[in-house]
């Protein structure tokens, strides 16, 4: 059988028409000629880290960290004073506080300092162990004693028992005076006195 070429290359040419003509008009149109494609070379430096670069990095680094360790410190020490100062604000007193027996041995395990308020004659016979006296209606006579107490260390004033006003007396002119850290021991020498809880007389004192 013989072929005719004039046929089939007639037959080619048309095929080629026919898909350069869908080709052009397909939506996923295929370039005949692709695009030369341009490559970003990378630049020699990023393999060339010297050992001075090394050092600068690291300094840097080693500064950076520190200045966060400073601000870290700076803030911490910051929120202590803020609770510092809420919790000494909510120390303050306004006035003297009255205290019962148990919080007044409580106090007194503290070495908290008690100020007897009763005649001089009474506590020499005895007292609340390592208490001092300052006899309220023997006042401008006694009072230069306070000289050598801090007005901010915590105070106890005591006189004979519930049917005794002399330590709230007591209080109130200390509180006045500066005095802020105040209590009164409400049953007083009596109900100390009753729980066999430490005593002295002036002379043991001694």
């Amino acid at each position: 059988m013989k072929i005719d070429l004039k046929i089939v290359f007639s037959i080619i040419f048309i095929s080629s028409l026919l898909g350069l003509a869908y080709n052009y008009f397909s939506p996923k149109e295929i370039p005949i000629f692709p695009e030369e494609k341009t490559l970003k070379w990378a630049s020699d430096s990023l393999f060339n880290t010297t050992i001075k670069d090394s050092i600068e990095i690291k300094d840097t680094l080693n500064k950076r960290r520190e200045q966060i360790e400073e601000e870290t410190e700076v803030r911490e020490k910051t929120i202590k004073n803020e609770v510092e100062k809420e919790a000494v604000k909510k120390d303050v007193q306004t006035e003297p506080l009255s205290i019962n027996l148990k919080q007044a041995y409580s106090l007194y395990k503290k070495n908290t300092l008690f100020i007897d308020a009763r005649e001089p004659e009474d506590y020499r016979l005895a007292h609340i162990k390592n208490a001092i006296n300052l006899p309220m209606d023997h006042f401008d006579d006694y009072k230069s004693m306070l000289e050598k107490i801090d007005k901010d260390q915590p105070i106890v004033t005591y006189c004979a028992g519930t049917d005794c006003d002399l330590s709230i007396v007591l209080s109130n002119v200390l509180y006045d005076m500066g005095y802020k850290k105040l209590y009164i021991f409400f049953g007083g020498w009596n109900e100390w006195f009753n729980a066999k809880y430490p005593t002295e007389t002036s002379e043991s004192k001694e």
